[in-house]
């Protein structure tokens, strides 16, 4: 049945399809209205029309054609003799009405029917008064059932062919049939068992008078109040399969003189749409189909689009769970096809939630996010509680699947409240599950442990199979986690038992999937190996690529043991998987997430290949682990970067309405963080509730972008292979040293021109030590002791400079021997983990005082990749410009606090402990120094464009509105804060403009990716601007990064804080080596660091090897 987009009927909190939901699960039609009612169903219809003033008399025998435009009602008069009954049909178009009878002992006035296109909706009409008495009158309004459109039918009114006391007893039993109707359609779940009770009496009124189609109408509107209203699934099968025996025997020739064909067919095709319902909620999948295809087939034979939109909506979800995710997938995308053909607004929003869950069970992430959150954006105009659980729910288990625990647990929560407005068991048995994983993965085992005791009861007392065994598999894990993995063993094989038995195919995987982390756990690798197997089998079945993968990297751990080359077979077929789900995942965040936790996949393969070439050596092994790592680090960083230089126009063309959105809602939320301040005692809650919607808003915002951008990407980067670096380095004159950290052991690859070694290293936390010894050594002279007198600050000094002279030597043989007297050149630089805060420049691999840097530039990248697609992209350009320097933009000396004297007045209302909590920021200190590293950048640029932004112009407006292409080189003179998470990472600007007034200064590193355009070079002359928090896969999440990827090809930046004489006196060489004598930007650092390498003062590395070049060297 067609029906336009638009409001809801006034008086309906639910529509049409809005009541035609599933629950948990599974769509189906429970009423065309859903009024709110009070004490009784007959007070609030009493009132509920009042007939308007043109009356139209009713006579026995007429037919009377109902054309409605938009809003407008007819209202007839019946007056009926004593002793006279009537029967009133009124038999619908296309468009659903509803019929609105007032009369002499009715109290079922509002009379619906929502079966189908033609349903008829039959009333009889009695006066039982001895003759001689007064005529009843009867009076009735048709409506369209929705006010915002047209509606046509037809109204039949005749003699009833049946004697009086018999017309009388059906009168009542219609009476009792519509106001059950009406209180099952109601939002006031304390009217649903009365509701249960009137159609049972209904019921029993009616049989005997041997109506098969009103006795079909009963039990199938039962059995929908008991299955979408009373939660109860096993009496709503057991009424569907009595409704359906009976729509068996109706014959439509037997019955044509009371109810029309076509009614009776579409009264068949909701009956056995409501028992494939009930079959999918107990779980029989094939009964589900059976019906459900069934009922399809009727609605088709009808041309009933709109009903066959419904069905197929269904059907995906049955197809789906039973394990066939090509056919669900097929019946989904043609359920929305036809959703949209009939303008079902709410057929719009359950399908693309069926979408969204259906590419997530296939790993194809950007679709499913996508059609959540189109959803999302159509239920804020047309709402749907039911189904919003779904979605909120689907995207809990997308944000899980990505790694983004804290959004998954804010989802849930969201489709619990959706749930319980929809009164859905099955759909919060399912978010319990959820919960209660997050619970005990956050080690809360008691409280997830009870959560599924009573999840289980509850399943187990309604007979929701389906939801037992996502509990039972649940509590079996919890068992494992609380020391007791043999009563684990019992419930994970209780759900595989159960899953297989109902045919529910994911439930059986992921029961299977934990028996074998069960048995694994006990050491019994034979059980292990068995259920790892068939559960790969099983996910591969159903298109599941992430846990095939999974399953296949255990199963190659268990058989390395014993069988090198078998475990190799399945490794690589878990990495092809796991690779083929890469481009899938939306925006740079949720796919760096999503593959951090991919990594111990990409390690073991690693590990593996390390295994074999230590029993074979060759080549070959060294060259699939080289390809292993470079599969496994910076690969957001390389999609993104390549991604800008193939549409560097992304960054000015208009985002997506929900794209917009997000950001506007994002920067409020950054706003606000700015607003706070210590005069609040709520402050610490505001601003940690604020960080919290503000990591949010970026994961949802960058999810946005991304599926954006899918549209626009071009086919991946390839990676790096031995054989293309050697090709680049040869003609580079270059050799490039990347390692890779493993827990049992770790490795470096020594490539050049000539050659490749793959060498061992020791484990990452023995390394990991290390970098920390050497790190506090070079940095102890930063670090003043409270109450320390000078001999013994000199003493303490002098311990910790041999110390890290020590330290610098022992890596530097350790990390770079394979490099030590290297030909001058470049040596390229791919760090892993904490190797990234290393100063590789500043290592000693053959003497003492002598560091590597002597031999030649040392330049870091992200990974090999990455350096390769650096190199293309600037050999495609053609190379620097004749004056490859020609626009230089310097930002220095902001105005960072209320007491700083360019202020026109002081702030009298903000103290600087104040500012400071307002952004969240330590006190910010003047950079005074930085004007004067500002002037003599200028100074230096004879022939060059210079715009410098000093004082109040050091703003965030102003970075954000220039266009960037249009400069060589970006200097920021600035403080940088370095955050616990990337989202608190950022630059500062003047936190004051000139009138005074505060204003937001902090350019944060999502904004980074939203610059317009890039800058060919970024020297970050700023504190920390090359640390970060390191993502396991991606490296250093840093602002040189950031810029790195957003398109510059050379970024400078720094590993600690640096002395602010030392750091001026380095900027200063830097830029005189660039712009005087012409130095390209590699070989002008190193410079600059060799003139204090050689001095006396500042020879030691703290005031010189934090400053590194990520990216391209320079011609």
């Amino acid at each position: 049945m067609s029906k336009v987009s638009g409001a809801v009927d006034p008086l309906s909190s639910l529509s049409t399809l809005q009541a035609a939901l599933i629950g948990a699960r599974l769509l189906l039609l429970v009423g065309l209205a859903s009024w709110s009612c009070s004490a009784s169903a007959a007070q609030q219809q009493s009132t509920a029309t009042q007939p308007p003033q043109d009356v139209t008399i009713l006579s026995p025998g007429s037919v009377q054609a109902i054309h409605l435009a938009v809003g407008e009602a007819r209202t007839y008069k019946i007056i009926l003799s004593p002793q006279q009954s009537l029967r009133l049909v009124l038999t619908q178009g296309e468009h659903f009405q509803k019929l609105i009878l007032h009369g002499p002992r009715i109290t079922g006035s509002t009379r619906t029917n929502d079966s189908g296109s033609g349903a008829s909706i039959p009333s009889t009409l009695t006066n039982a008064s001895p003759a001689g008495s007064p005529a009843s009158e009867y009076t009735l309004a048709i409506q369209s059932y929705h006010s915002n459109e047209s509606s046509e039918g037809s109204l039949d009114l005749s003699p009833a062919s049946f004697s009086l006391p018999e017309a009388q007893q059906r009168a009542t039993a219609e009476d009792l049939f519509y106001d059950a109707e009406y209180l099952r359609r109601s939002a006031n779940a304390k009217q649903w068992p009365h509701a249960n009770d009137e159609f049972q009496q209904s019921l029993n009124l009616i049989q005997p008078l041997k109506d098969q189609y009103f006795t079909l109408a009963i039990l199938t509107e039962q059995s929908r109040l008991l299955l979408f209203r009373l939660n109860d699934y096993v009496g709503a099968q057991r009424v569907a399969a009595q409704a359906a025996a009976v729509a068996a025997q109706l014959d439509t020739n037997s019955s044509s003189a009371l109810y029309s064909d076509r009614s009776i067919l579409t009264l068949k095709a909701l009956c056995l749409k409501t028992l494939g319902s009930a079959d999918y909620y107990l779980s029989d999948y094939p009964s589900a189909i059976l019906h459900s295809n069934q009922s399809l087939a009727i609605y088709q034979q009808l041309n009933d689009l709109y009903w066959e939109g419904i069905l197929r909506g269904n059907l995906a979800y049955v197809y789906f769970e039973s394990g066939d995710t090509p056919a669900a997938l097929e019946t989904a995308a043609r359920a929305s096809a036809i959703a949209d053909q009939v303008h079902d607004e709410y057929g719009r929003v359950y399908t693309l939630e069926a979408l969204g869950s259906i590419h997530l069970a296939r790993d194809e992430f950007d679709q499913a996010y996508d059609s959540y959150q189109q959803a999302l954006t159509l239920t804020r105009k047309t709402p749907y509680p039911a189904i919003e659980a779904l979605i909120w729910r689907g995207l809990g288990r997308f944000y899980q699947e990505v790694g983004k625990a804290d959004l998954a647990e804010d989802a849930y929560q969201q489709a619990v409240t959706s749930a319980k407005k929809a009164s859905d068991t099955a759909a919060l048995l399912e978010i319990t599950s959820e919960l209660a994983a997050l619970e005990r993965s956050q080690g809360k085992l008691k409280a997830a442990h009870t959560a599924y005791d009573s999840g289980i009861a509850l399943s187990g007392s309604s007979k929701l199979s389906r939801e037992a065994v996502l509990l039972q598999s649940g509590l079996a894990l919890t068992l494992a986690a609380e020391k007791k993995p043999r009563e684990g063993i019992q419930q994970a094989g209780q759900a595989a038992a159960l899953a297989q038995s109902i045919g529910y195919v994911e439930g059986e995987a992921n029961a299977t999937r934990d028996l074998a982390q069960l048995y694994l756990g006990l050491k019994d690798l034979k059980s292990a190996r068995a259920d790892y197997s068939h559960a790969a089998q099983l996910y591969e079945g159903i298109q599941d690529r992430v846990q095939t993968a999974h399953a296949l990297a255990q199963l190659a751990r268990i058989d390395v043991a014993s069988d090198l080359q078998l475990a190799q077979t399945e490794e690589d077929h878990a990495l092809d998987l796991i690779e083929s789900t890469r481009v899938l995942v939306p925006g740079r965040e949720l796919r760096t997430s999503y593959f951090a936790d991919q990594q111990g996949v990409y390690a073991f393969g690693i590990e593996l290949m390390i295994r074999l070439n230590r029993a074979y050596p060759n080549r070959h092994y060294v060259d699939r682990a080289f390809q292993i790592a470079e599969m496994a680090r910076a690969r957001s960083l390389l999609d993104q970067s390549s991604f800008f230089a193939e549409a560097a126009n992304f960054s000015t063309t208009t985002p997506s309405p929900e794209t917009a959105s997000c950001e506007l809602h994002l920067a409020a939320a950054y706003q606000r963080l700015h607003d706070l301040n210590v005069s609040d005692e709520n402050a610490n809650y505001r601003i940690t509730r604020t960080q919290n919607e503000i990591q949010g808003q970026l994961a949802i915002c960058d999810g946005l972008a991304g599926t954006a951008q899918s549209a626009k990407r071009q086919p991946e980067t390839s990676l790096a292979t031995l054989d293309s670096l050697q090709h680049s380095l040869s003609t580079q004159h270059a050799s490039l040293i990347e390692y890779w950290l493993g827990d049992a052991e770790s490795c470096l690859w020594y490539i050049t021109a000539h050659g490749v070694k793959m060498l061992p290293l020791p484990p990452r936390r023995r390394l990991e030590a290390q970098v920390q010894s050497l790190t506090d050594s070079i940095l102890a002279r930063q670090s003043p002791i409270p109450g320390e007198d000078l001999a013994a600050r000199t003493i303490r000094l002098e311990q910790s400079d041999r110390r890290a002279g020590d330290l610098l030597l022992q890596m530097g043989k350790l990390l770079l021997g394979p490099a030590s007297g290297h030909p001058a050149g470049v040596l390229y630089i791919v760090p892993d983990g904490a190797l990234a805060s290393l100063p590789f420049a500043a290592l000693t691999p053959q003497f003492k005082e002598t560091p590597i840097l002597l031999q030649g530039e040392v330049i870091e990248e992200p990974s090999s990749s990455v350096l390769l697609h650096l190199l293309d992209i600037h050999a495609n350009s053609g190379g620097h410009p004749s004056s490859p320097y020609a626009a230089i933009a310097i930002f220095a000396d902001p105005v960072y606090a209320a007491d700083d004297e360019r202020l026109p007045h002081q702030p009298a209302h903000l103290s600087q402990t104040a500012l400071r909590s307002a952004f969240v920021l330590p006190e910010l200190a003047r950079l005074p120094a930085s004007r004067a590293e500002a002037d003599s950048i200028a100074s230096l640029a004879s022939g060059s464009s210079v715009e410098t932004h000093i004082g109040f112009d050091a703003s965030s407006h102003a970075i954000l509105s220039t266009d960037w292409s249009r400069y060589q080189v970006m200097h920021l003179a600035l403080h940088a804060l370095i955050g616990q998470s990337p989202a608190f990472t950022g630059i500062a600007f003047s936190m004051f403009g000139r009138s005074g007034r505060t204003q937001n200064g902090m350019l944060w590193l999502n904004q980074i990716y939203r610059l317009k355009g890039a800058p060919g070079m970024v020297f970050l002359s700023a504190c920390s601007t090359a640390a970060g928090k390191e993502i396991p896969g991606e490296g250093i999440d840093s602002l040189a990064n950031a810029f790195l990827s957003h398109g510059s090809q050379s970024v400078i930046a720094s590993l600690w804080s640096v002395e602010d004489q030392a750091s001026s006196q380095l900027v200063r060489d830097f830029y005189y080596n660039l712009l005087t004598l012409h130095l390209p930007p590699g070989a002008s650092l190193r410079r600059a660091q060799l003139s204090f390498v050689h001095s006396t003062q500042h020879r030691s590395p703290l005031y010189w090897a934090a400053f590194q070049l990520e990216g391209l060297p320079g011609n």
